[in-house]
């Protein structure tokens, strides 16, 4: 990493519907050329710092204010541009798995019920009508089932998410 100030801001996403995930996302400006560093370079960068760095005592007489806030500003308005975006597609991703989750349940509940309708088939034709009504109590027990699963699944396909500050600073690279 080049030499020089740098602001960084970190936030805390969360995504939940049918999988719940979290994501600590930083954004990173070189204070002095006002470069916005990339997604990767910037958590590369404050992980570099978090594991190889030290305190920077000086930093209240080392540091522009301004420049240092408008730095911040660039970073946090990066950070809702990729949070804007980041929803959209997990959002999308969400979609897909519900979509995929609610066809493979349907296709179960199909082949759970051809099983019991050619049993129930076979009963009437054989007339064991005592077996008639637990084989139709099952298909009822198959579709309640089913029912209840979908619409867990359709609570799951709204996307909640939620958008949160955990730090910022400053760091120098000499």
């Amino acid at each position: 990493m080049a030499p020089g100030t740098y602001a960084f801001f970190v936030n805390r996403w969360e995504f939940s519907g049918i999988k719940v995930e979290e994501e600590l996302p930083v954004r990173i400006v070189e204070i002095q050329s006002d470069r916005l560093l990339s997604r990767d370079e910037s958590w590369s960068l404050l992980n570099l710092a978090r594991v190889d760095g030290a305190d920077w005592l000086e930093v209240t007489s080392g540091l522009d204010v301004e420049s240092f806030a408008s730095a911040l500003d660039r970073c946090v308005e990066a950070l809702d541009a990729d949070y804007a975006a980041e929803k959209i597609q997990r959002q999308n991703e969400n979609e897909d798995r519900v979509t995929f989750q609610i066809e493979s349940a349907e296709r179960h509940r199909d082949r759970q019920l051809n099983t019991r309708y050619e049993l129930l088939s076979r009963y009437r034709s054989a007339g064991k009508t005592r077996m008639i009504p637990p084989t139709e109590g099952q298909i009822r027990k198959i579709k309640e089932r089913f029912d209840v699963q979908r619409e867990k699944l359709n609570l799951k396909s709204e996307l909640r998410t939620s958008q949160s500050e955990v730090c910022c600073g400053a760091i120098l690279v000499q």
